[in-house]
């Protein structure tokens, strides 16, 4: 089954930043409220992010793990971000993931539970 978890436009998400070329230094966490989040890290031409007021991040648990599986409106059902292919991951997913999975507390946050 599937869980759709709600994020407001200002909800703060934290970006966990390696600081490249440099050896010995922790990783920097950056805070943006999940609109930057969106506009900065998704690959979207249809809509602009800036006029949503509530992000659905869809997820499913497969052997107790977190599987993200897109980013929509939750007003409007326009898709900001859909887990790509193997082939087609970039580091852009691998931001919004590991972001949410490390930041996002997904299933503290307001959850839906959807039917596959």
């Amino acid at each position: 089954m599937l869980d759709e978890t709600i994020f407001h436009k200002s909800h703060i998400i934290g970006i966990d930043e390696v600081v490249k070329g440099v050896s010995n230094v922790p990783p920097k966490i950056r805070e943006i409220t999940f609109t930057d989040f969106m506009l900065e890290f998704a690959d979207f031409d249809s809509w602009d992010a800036s006029l949503t007021d509530n992000f659905a991040v869809v997820w499913e648990m497969i052997n107790d793990e977190i599987h993200i599986e897109q980013i929509f409106d939750h007003d409007n059902g326009i898709v900001f971000w859909q887990k790509p292919s193997d082939e087609n991951w970039d580091e852009n997913d691998e931001v919004i993931v590991s972001s949410l999975l490390m930041f996002g507390e997904l299933e503290q946050q307001i959850i839906f539970q959807v039917k596959k």
